[in-house]
C-alpha cells in the first residue's frame, strides 16, 4: 500500500493498471446501456423480473465475494421485493 494519500495512491498505478480500469468502465457502461436500451422495449411486469435478478445476484455475489451477511432489515426488503412482484403479476394477470 502506497502512503501519502489519494494523488501518490493515483500516480502509483501503473499502465496495465489503467488500461484494465478503463476496459471495465467501457464494459459497465456498454451492459448498462444494453440493459436501459432493453427494457424500454420490454412490458414492465417482465422488466421487473430481470431488476429482481440483478438484486439476487448483487446479494450472492456480496455473500461469497465480500463475505457479506443478510440481516433482519435485508431479509424484510427482500421479502417486501418479491412479495410486491407477485402482487404486481397477480394484479396484471387478473386484468386480462
Amino acid at each position: 500500500m502506497v502512503a501519502g494519500g489519494l494523488p501518490n495512491q493515483l500516480l502509483a498505478i501503473d499502465a496495465q493498471g489503467w488500461l484494465l480500469l478503463a476496459l471495465l468502465g467501457i464494459a459497465l457502461c456498454a451492459v448498462s446501456f444494453t440493459v436501459q436500451y432493453g427494457i424500454t422495449h420490454m412490458p414492465a411486469n417482465r422488466a421487473i423480473v430481470l431488476f429482481l435478478s440483478e438484486l439476487v445476484i448483487a446479494a450472492a455475489a456480496s455473500y461469497f465475494l465480500a463475505d457479506e451477511v443478510m440481516r433482519l432489515r435485508d431479509w424484510i426488503g427482500a421479502v417486501l421485493i418479491v412479495s410486491a412482484s407477485l402482487l404486481s403479476g397477480r394484479l396484471c394477470a387478473e386484468s386480462k
